[in-house]
């Protein structure tokens, strides 16, 4: 018989040759795959090995934090649009007695619940959420310890103490923010006031500047919206000013710091907790400035010395268990929102508050 005589792929040891090559490619292109930044993914292990099954944006930390649990298999892309889907998929092919753990955003709980057969367990830690029932856990970021710095910052900085807030998110999530940071400017005194504007676009924002400078006199400016060019008008207007969605840049002398949240150590914990069997039994997770997921960035060149001892002094606070919304509160109705030695709690803090705390000012007149 002849060389010629054989089929290529009839032979043995080539076909193997082949099947290994495509093996080897395949793991490279799983590890490009979740090695990218920008890749979503649900995970799943079944079993012991007690995986999750995560819908986040995944960064490189995160996806490090993966491999470093051993977890390197079983990825399926997720994206808004194709969520139950993918869902439905991890369900039919695991169809009884696993156990998934979800990391979700604001408000998919209760989609997810009616997508995963009543046959698996199924623990969700979803964000911000505090009425779900049964298996869910809520974890939540306390931002609002950062806006109580800022708003530290923010009087201390201010020479005439005419401060504004600007923002357009009218959730009561947010009015618990703003009442941090309201209740951080009245650190030395509780008669400081806040003046509150709700915009709905950039324009907006330029006019309550202008407003406000020409008839209160504002000195400083924190404002909660996604739109640089704020800061470079009030910058020109020459106002101090505090953002709220990470380190903003090309400012003068009057950038004082910015609020910023930080989802990944957020993930990575709950990641590390559930592959470990260290899942939280708690109702509620809340992740601050001692879990390095928000915090205000490096202070602005003129920051006082006496303002930046005084945010070291807060935040050791903070990191040491103290809660900022704490003994005696008073709401702008003036009904006591708390009393002497006693803390608002969690459950009550977790989807917001629709409450102003006194001093927030949101009359022009």
């Amino acid at each position: 018989m002849k060389l010629s005589d054989i089929s290529f792929f009839d032979n043995f040891i080539v076909r193997r040759l082949l099947i290994s090559i495509l093996v080897i490619c395949g793991i490279l292109y799983l590890d490009i795959i979740v090695s990218q930044d920008d890749f979503q993914a649900g995970i799943i292990i079944n079993g012991q090995k007690k995986d999750t099954y995560e819908i986040k944006q995944l960064s490189a930390s995160v996806i490090n934090t993966l491999k470093h649990n051993g977890i390197r298999q079983n990825y399926i892309e997720v994206t808004e649009g194709n969520m139950d889907k993918a869902i439905k998929r991890v369900a039919s092919t695991n169809s009884k007695n696993n156990e998934f753990v979800i990391i979700g955003g604001f408000g998919i709980g209760g989609e997810l619940s009616q997508t995963i057969s009543n046959s698996n367990k199924v623990s969700f830690f979803v964000e911000g959420n505090g009425e779900l029932s049964g298996n869910a856990t809520t974890f939540d970021i306390r931002e609002y310890q950062a806006q109580y710095l800022a708003g530290v910052v923010a009087v201390g900085e201010s020479e005439n103490k005419k401060i504004l807030y600007i923002t357009d998110d009218r959730s009561d999530r947010q009015k618990l923010n703003i009442n941090a940071f309201v209740l951080g400017t009245q650190i030395n005194n509780d008669k400081q006031k806040v003046y509150l504007e709700y915009v709905s676009d950039t324009e907006g924002a330029k006019e309550q500047i202008d407003w406000y400078k020409a008839n209160k006199h504002i000195d400083t400016l924190i404002y909660d919206m996604d739109d640089e060019e704020i800061a470079a008008y009030a910058d020109g207007c020459d106002i101090k000013i505090i953002g709220c969605k990470g380190k903003l840049e090309g400012l003068s002398d009057n950038y004082l710091t910015s609020v910023y949240k930080d989802y990944d150590p957020v993930m990575e914990h709950i990641i590390y907790d559930v592959n470990n069997g260290l899942a939280n039994d708690e109702k509620y997770l809340w992740y601050g400035i001692d879990s390095g997921v928000t915090g205000i960035t490096e202070l602005g060149t003129n920051v006082s010395e006496d303002t930046k001892q005084l945010v070291e002094s807060c935040m050791d606070k903070m990191k040491m268990g103290r809660d900022i919304f704490c003994n005696i509160i008073y709401d702008t109705d003036n009904n006591r929102i708390c009393g002497h030695g006693e803390t608002i709690p969690d459950s009550e803090m977790i989807n917001g508050v629709t409450w102003f705390v006194k001093g927030v000012n949101y009359d022009r007149d």
